[in-house]
């Protein structure tokens, strides 16, 4: 069972503006209580190692999908609402317990990284790293998919 569906919302539209998955905010807490509960099932460094997985493996396994190292990263990246570098943030095999609530806690939070951005990459200016505001980014991007 998805814990995040009932939540989508009006954040599903303004991802799908921005071109970002909404971030499962449930499932995430979910997976890190899960292994906090359990730490003798966790093992960072391996997908599914017998009964014991790491953080992207749980959240393949309680999205309801099968254990398959083939198919861990889409699933659990799905599930969560992750984009490829929160993934590769969070799934790395070296993190420590200590490292994973901290990356949680950030995509979790509605505000601003550690370097001053928010999700989509824009500052509490509303500038990208190119001093581009929202609508220029959007401009521009529409005007690259019609040429």
């Amino acid at each position: 069972m998805n814990v995040g569906d009932g939540q989508m919302g009006n954040q599903a539209s303004e991802a799908a503006e921005r071109k970002y998955p909404v971030i499962q905010a449930d499932n995430l807490r979910a997976v890190l209580a899960h292994i906090e509960a359990h730490p003798e099932t966790w093992k960072q460094s391996s997908w599914h190692c017998g009964t014991s997985h790491c953080f992207g493996g749980w959240a393949q396994i309680m999205a309801g999908r099968p254990a398959s190292d083939a198919s861990v990263r889409a699933d659990a990246r799905k599930w969560l609402g992750l984009t490829r570098y929160e993934a590769d943030l969070l799934f790395d095999g070296y993190n420590s317990i200590e490292t994973i609530r901290e990356v949680v806690t950030e995509l979790v939070s509605d505000g601003y990284n550690r370097d001053g951005y928010d999700r989509a990459y824009f500052d509490s200016d509303g500038l990208n790293p190119e001093n581009l505001t929202r609508e220029e980014v959007r401009a521009r991007n529409a005007a690259e998919g019609a040429a």
